[in-house]
């Protein structure tokens, strides 16, 4: 049987994502099962402080990454709908540092 090859390169490369690194300040849900991320800028220009909304189809995997982040002390990169307060975030990884 040939190999299927795909149209597409699906390999992951988180450095290749219109991200920025920034602080992971507070994070927590709410009573309605939002995930609230309080992010710092590091690296953006305008810089900001602002929170964001984790994309309701990835809230706990948003919070545990967030969560790590925190007690690791590591920055995490983002993909974000725009930096405006209470914005969605859509992607979150927590760096290397």
């Amino acid at each position: 049987m040939p190999e299927i090859k795909p149209d597409v390169d699906i390999t992951f490369n988180p450095e290749a994502l219109p991200s920025f690194f920034r602080d992971v300040e507070i994070i927590g849900p709410a009573e309605d099962g939002t995930v609230f991320i309080a992010l710092k800028s590091i690296n953006a220009n305008p810089p900001f402080n602002a929170w964001f909304v984790a994309v309701e189809s990835q809230r706990k995997e948003m919070l545990a990454t967030a969560l790590t982040a925190i007690s690791t002390g590591n920055t995490v990169s983002t993909l974000l709908t725009n930096s405006k307060q209470y914005s969605t975030i859509n992607r979150l990884y927590v760096n290397e540092n």
